[in-house]
């Protein structure tokens, strides 16, 4: 009865969330990337360095630096 149950709550879950949030065996999906010790930091680092990136606006100077100097 439990694994029927957990059978439907998961093929519930597969109709609302997308596969690659969920991840599979072997293979972390995005959640688990935001909440497990294992990949958490380095995840929020790499969130936070592209948080940066868009706000200081490093890519429109990458962008037009040949007109700039030219």
């Amino acid at each position: 009865m439990e694994a029927e149950c957990k059978a439907k709550a998961k093929a519930e879950l597969f109709k609302y969330v997308p596969k690659w949030a969920i991840g599979s065996p072997g293979n972390p999906g995005g959640i688990e990337c935001l909440v497990d010790h294992e990949y958490r930091e380095g995840t929020w680092m790499c969130i936070a360095l592209a948080f940066f990136n868009v706000l200081s606006g490093v890519t429109t100077l990458l962008i037009y630096l040949a007109l700039i100097f030219k």
